[in-house]
């Protein structure tokens, strides 16, 4: 199970405890932009037929690259893969 969810449309964030006392600041910071980022990118509403768990996938490693590239600490697990950088 991940360690942050957005759940569908309600737009409630999820951040379970024992993963929460675990972190430092800078990557709780990093994990709520990340769920943020989905918003503003509209991932929740672009999925269209896709796969969701494929689709996740891609979201998260465009989303984990944005928010690398702009100096957040991203938690451990949370991939920026470069070879998909400026696709």
């Amino acid at each position: 199970m991940s360690k942050v969810r957005l759940i569908g449309c309600l737009m409630m964030l999820l951040l379970f405890p024992a993963w929460v006392s675990a972190q430092t600041h800078e990557t709780l910071v990093a994990a709520q932009a990340h769920v943020v980022l989905h918003l503003a990118c509209r991932h929740h509403v672009r999925r269209n037929g896709r796969d969701p768990d494929l689709w996740n996938r891609a979201c998260d490693l465009a989303v984990n690259l944005l928010l690398r590239d702009a100096g957040f600490a991203l938690p451990a697990g949370f991939e920026a893969d470069e070879q998909y950088l400026d696709m």
